[in-house]
């Protein structure tokens, strides 16, 4: 029996992810920043006080940045960075959790200025020449889990201080917990409890095992699944920009998705970004277009928490979404097994935009899904189907 062919188009892919990284100044202002707010919170009188640990979250950490998207103007949007403050303080003393939030308002202001800093639902935005800062206090964690989170702290800092001061990469993946890792720890399951400000109450949350899947998932892929992810994310964002296009999910939901539906075993970026798109649509199916999936955070409970990554999704916008992702699935399978290479990268690029680029054309002796060109990879044909978190 003839074995199928994959277009792998490596080295495109290659240069695809390198243009969609942030550049070096970029990570490097992230950088500067964050070091800058958390040498702050540690030398200030008041806020020390109150400061058990602090660390960074969301796709800085994760290693799944993509460079800024262009403003009205053509120059870069500032790139986000989250730190997490964990503080001693008690939740049955600041019932409403907006005192908090107003708490860390009024002390960033005195470190950077009025007007540089202003209240968000659950988190406080620094604004900064070329960086935003997050700031997510939480409310006191188990004594156990303030001196696990004291040393990871330390170890973190430690760690991006040293590479502050060299050009070199600014965060490695492989490193993202130290040395000694963090999955094994007992504490590291425990969620923290942040303030919603709308919701008026305290709400768990577990950026930790957030971080902690990122890298498990990316080891599991063999060191694929942060491209993948990437990947995902600047398809979104292009795909939201087109007329007539869903304006949600965005950002980490789109993330999330990657890790619930990305396979572990793929040979190619090409084949695991397509398998993660069929699997999606495998699973998004069976809900358009009168309900939608439920998303669980990482680390949550899920008997106890009804916490939902894409609870304000509408069933418009993931109606919309879904037939985003039947065209993505459609054409990825079409352009991973097409005979002309050439042919295949402008597949690719039509879903991915220009950074994804198009080799010299081959010539080849026969196109379409029959003929292998130079360039594609033989699968056994024992090759894992996809399947997603709810298939």
């Amino acid at each position: 029996m003839t074995q199928p062919t994959y277009q792998t188009l490596a080295k495109e892919f290659d240069e695809f992810d390198r243009l969609i990284l942030p550049g070096n100044t970029t990570l490097k202002a992230a950088q500067r920043a964050h070091l800058d707010v958390r040498r702050r919170i540690a030398n200030d009188p008041w806020i020390s006080e109150i400061h058990v640990a602090d660390f960074l979250q969301g796709s800085y950490a994760r290693h799944t940045m993509v460079k800024p998207p262009l403003d009205v103007y053509g120059q870069p949007e500032k790139a986000d960075v989250d730190i997490v403050l964990v503080t001693n303080l008690s939740e049955f003393e600041f019932k409403n959790p907006e005192t908090v939030l107003q708490g860390v308002l009024k002390w960033l202001e005195k470190e950077y200025g009025k007007g540089r800093a202003k209240i968000q639902s659950r988190s406080v935005k620094l604004s900064l020449p070329d960086v935003e800062v997050d700031l997510v206090p939480t409310s006191a964690p188990s004594e156990a889990q303030k001196a696990a989170l004291r040393r990871y702290t330390e170890n973190a800092v430690e760690m991006e201080t040293r590479s502050a001061d060299h050009d070199d990469e600014v965060l490695n993946p492989d490193e993202i917990f130290g040395p000694e890792g963090l999955s094994d720890d007992q504490w590291v399951k425990e969620p923290l409890r942040i303030p919603d400000k709308d919701a008026r109450e305290w709400q768990d949350t577990h950026p930790l095992a957030t971080l902690d899947f990122a890298v498990q998932k990316n080891k599991d892929c063999n060191s694929k699944f942060l491209r993948i992810a990437r990947a995902l994310k600047w398809w979104r964002r292009r795909a939201a920009a087109q007329p007539g296009a869903s304006k949600y999910p965005r950002s980490y939901p789109i993330e999330h998705m990657a890790g619930d539906y990305c396979p572990h075993n793929f040979s190619s970026i090409a084949e695991g970004l397509t398998m993660t798109f069929q699997a999606m649509k495998a699973d998004f199916d069976r809900y358009h277009p009168h309900s939608k999936p439920q998303l669980r955070p990482r680390g949550l409970d899920e008997e106890e928490s009804e916490a939902d990554v894409i609870s304000r999704l509408t069933q418009d916008d993931f109606n919309a979404f879904y037939k985003e992702v039947c065209h993505a699935a459609e054409t990825a399978t079409k352009a991973l097994s097409w005979g002309n290479r050439q042919e295949a990268a402008e597949m690719w690029q039509g879903l991915l935009g220009k950074e994804f680029k198009i080799p010299l054309a081959i010539p080849t002796s026969s196109a379409g899904p029959a003929g292998a060109a130079a360039g594609t990879t033989v699968m056994p044909t024992d090759s894992p189907s996809p399947r997603g978190r709810f298939g």
